[in-house]
């Protein structure tokens, strides 16, 4: 299966806050190390503390992300 595996991932979306990041963090929960996981924003926003809450519901920890952009 890892053959079939993109080396890497890249979610990108406005503002690297909520749609991205937590795309990111379920590829990380699923695939581990074996690709390799960003996000970014066009522009970078505020961090939304909901985001965080919410993955942490269900066991993936968002605390730390601070939104990026490209």
């Amino acid at each position: 299966m890892a053959a079939d595996l993109p080396g890497a991932l890249l979610f990108a979306c406005t503002h690297n806050v909520i749609r991205s990041p937590m795309a990111a963090a379920f590829a990380r929960h699923f695939y581990g190390n074996r690709i390799f996981t960003a996000s970014c924003g066009v522009r970078p926003g505020e961090p939304d503390p909901f985001v965080a809450t919410v993955m942490d519901e269900i066991g993936i920890d968002l605390r730390k992300h601070r939104p990026q952009s490209f």
